[in-house]
């Protein structure tokens, strides 16, 4: 592979990661405006979902990335329902 090529990878993946960030700070603050509008506390969303109170503290500081699974069950228990839309990428 050339240094161009080589180039072209790195500089995609940052940019995945980058866009991979971007899309879990949306869902998280997401989440934390829907639990707020409910009244509800980090601990009533703990107690739903079955995890310590410090642990929803950390995912909504974004100090701690919940896989998909946990992101459902955050949503689940404020009310909401996760949807994925997958769409055609813009051609680099």
């Amino acid at each position: 592979m050339s240094n161009v090529e080589t180039d072209k990878v790195q500089e995609r993946e940052l940019n995945l990661q980058a866009e991979k960030k971007e899309i879990g700070e949306r869902i998280i603050r997401r989440l934390v405006e829907c639990r707020k509008s409910k009244g509800m506390s980090q601990q009533n969303v703990a107690d739903k979902i079955g995890m310590k109170r410090a642990n929803v503290a950390r995912i909504e500081s974004m100090r701690y990335t919940p896989s998909l699974e946990g992101m459902m069950r955050y949503a689940s228990a404020v009310g909401l329902k996760v949807k994925v839309e997958l769409v055609e990428a813009e051609e680099d």
